[in-house]
């Protein structure tokens, strides 16, 4: 049932078409916001960033709609999984690629005053919709430099990653040609990925900003003076500028390999800075991508696990190996997302070298990924190594692989795991 009662008033704010808002309708119909105290649209589409273009008369959709629904605190959380499976119909029916979601989290006014301190929820309240309900953004937490969880906030970086692996149509890895419209797809995954590393860096620089408009044309009118111009080459600026008009109009005509090495150069580079800020040490500044991986193995990039994290770690460990060595082994590991970090590298850089042809730094890139997969899942979980199958299978099971153990490693992985394997699955028919 529609409201009338809805604010929308933002679409003609952004000037976002009619059919935008006519699917923000249909999606909403499904929410019972009368349940909650308020509903919070976040994300692109919040602070007029939606990604999307139209073909013919039909809109195609490349961001997710993010809702924040604030429940109160003698609601069930199990109306959470009910508002979940209540959107997915709208997923099946508006999307027209695998990037459109919608995510629904439900946290309860307390736990919503008690977010992490991370860009997130920075952006929620400086740009947050209020769709429905009362306005409570002004109980975010109050995010600025010297509050944000840096290491936290570096997360991003795996994220945005392991969005590459997951979006980039499957053709790239079967080493089949790209239509017009998947490489449309491939082209923006590539740009709209890399535009997060401002996102991460700029408060290194002691700036923190809430759109990505606002951070590319900072760095334009600041990159020399700034540390990162220590880093990265003079067109880094260009090169944002570029992905960010892809971003905002899902039009960009690249050649694939030089755009995806490019990427990848400027998520190593984002490693040596982020390295070089807590260390002082500029020497990988000159460091090979293998170098610069053993170099962040180790290094306190993320934040450590906090005590309820590692108790819930343990009982995941216990549930699937008891107390047996493997299971302590996991366990005591503290280095996990370090093991992600370099699996998810190891893995880009393996299709990237595929698509080069550079068999032989592919077939290194790829051992790399089975190593670190093995320090993430026990060996015996580990999809066994393809000497004699194609390229395509083996990237295809690691990547298989690391979904699964995404489905587990996190509190929210089970309700995320039917959308990734959609994306996962997702065949374009041009």
């Amino acid at each position: 049932m529609l409201r009338k009662n809805l604010d929308l008033s933002f679409c003609g704010e952004y000037d976002y078409p009619p059919a935008i808002r006519e699917i923000l309708l249909h999606v909403i119909s499904a929410l019972p916001v009368d349940d909650f105290v308020s509903v919070i649209l976040g994300g692109s589409t919040a602070r007029g960033e939606l990604s999307f273009c139209t073909i013919g008369e039909e809109v195609h959709l490349f961001s997710d709609f993010e809702f924040f629904l604030i429940r109160r605190s003698d609601t069930p959380p199990a109306i959470c999984q009910n508002v979940r499976m209540s959107v997915r119909p709208y997923e099946e029916q508006f999307a027209r690629n695998a990037l459109f979601h919608v995510d629904v989290p439900c946290p309860t006014l307390d736990e919503w005053a008690r977010l992490p301190h991370i860009v997130r929820y920075y952006e929620t309240r400086a740009n947050g919709q209020v769709i429905y309900g009362e306005d409570v953004r002004k109980f975010l937490p109050e995010i600025g430099l010297k509050t944000l969880d840096y290491r936290a906030t570096n997360e991003i970086l795996l994220a945005r990653l392991w969005h590459m692996v997951l979006y980039l149509p499957i053709r790239l890895a079967d080493g089949k040609e790209l239509g017009p419209y998947a490489k449309r797809v491939a082209c923006f995954v590539l740009c709209r990925n890399l535009l997060d590393i401002l996102t991460v860096l700029l408060p290194y620089e002691g700036v923190l900003l809430p759109s990505y408009r606002k951070r590319q044309r900072f760095l334009e009118e600041n990159f020399a003076r700034l540390g990162l111009s220590e880093i990265f080459p003079p067109g880094f600026p260009k090169l944002l500028g570029e992905a960010l008009h892809t971003k905002l109009t899902v039009c960009g005509s690249y050649d694939i390999v030089e755009l995806y090495e490019s990427v990848l150069s400027a998520f190593t580079r984002a490693l040596v800075y982020i390295l070089k800020y807590q260390t002082g040490n500029s020497v990988l500044t000159k460091a090979s991508v293998s170098q610069i991986l053993a170099a962040t193995r180790f290094a306190p990039i993320f934040g450590k696990p906090s005590a309820r994290r590692r108790l819930y770690e343990f009982a995941i460990g216990m549930k699937r190996w008891r107390l047996s060595p493997v299971g302590i082994r996991w366990i005591h590991n503290l280095w996990k997302k370090n093991e992600m970090l370099g699996f998810l590298m190891c893995l880009n850089y393996a299709l990237h070298s595929q698509l080069a042809g550079h068999t032989g730094e592919r077939d290194d890139y790829l051992d790399g990924a089975y190593n670190y997969l093995g320090h993430l899942i026990p060996s015996i979980e580990v999809p066994p190594r393809m000497c004699n199958c194609n390229f395509g299978a083996q990237w295809q099971a690691l990547r298989a692989a690391f979904a699964h153990f995404l489905s587990w490693f996190y509190r929210d992985g089970v309700t995320r795991a039917a959308y990734i394997r959609r994306a996962m699955e997702w065949i374009y028919a041009d």
